[in-house]
């Protein structure tokens, strides 16, 4: 049987609770230029090269708790 689950990966949203040192260390890490400016609440989008993005997504109201799903998630 083929299976209904793609093996493809669009975004990676990392979660960060302070965006501006999330970005600077991000950037650092992979070599980028950084523009201060493009910083911008509540995320703050990585240049990668491929279909996948990396996007640092920083919640202004705190972290939220995880609770993992009971069971998987399906169409």
């Amino acid at each position: 049987m083929k299976s209904p689950i793609q093996n493809k990966m669009n975004t990676v949203f990392i979660h960060v609770s302070n965006l501006e040192e999330a970005a600077i260390w991000y950037t650092k890490l992979l070599g980028q230029e950084l523009n201060k400016e493009e910083i911008c609440l509540p995320v703050f989008n990585l240049d990668v090269e491929g279909h996948t993005g990396i996007t640092l997504d920083a919640d202004p109201d705190g972290v939220k708790p995880l609770s993992p799903p009971n069971k998987p998630a399906h169409r």
